[in-house]
């Protein structure tokens, strides 16, 4: 309705696009607290040298993980995650004590507020 065009062209400018990968997928931005989640950042640095990839394979396999920020950074590990409760957050965080042999700091920042994400290519 804003551009003047019939919605059958806008949709097939779309499709267009989409063929050429132009638009490579769409993303839902979800407000997790809706839904009973709080959404949580982890900035975290081990207590001795770790295996990275290990630590990637173990946020890909947790259901929680929303993604992994690779930074350059102080921290070894920026883990973003939606959890029901505390206890769900200190069930990861202990889990990870475990895997990599303790955690030396760890910064929790809960996410109040949620922006829209962009990305770069």
């Amino acid at each position: 309705k804003e551009i003047n065009k019939p919605a059958r062209t806008v949709i097939n400018r779309i499709k267009a696009i989409e063929k050429k990968k132009i638009i490579a997928g769409y993303m839902a931005n979800i407000n997790t607290e809706k839904i009973g989640y709080k959404y949580y950042k982890l900035n975290i640095t081990f207590s001795k040298n770790i295996n990275y990839n290990q630590l990637v394979e173990f946020a890909r396999e947790t259901p929680n993980t929303v993604y992994v920020d690779e930074a350059i950074s102080n921290y070894d590990l920026e883990l973003n995650l939606e959890v029901e409760s505390k206890q769900k957050l200190n069930k990861i965080i202990d889990e990870l004590k475990i895997m990599t042999g303790g955690i030396k700091s760890i910064e929790i920042k809960k996410v109040e507020k949620y922006f829209k994400l962009g990305f770069l290519s």
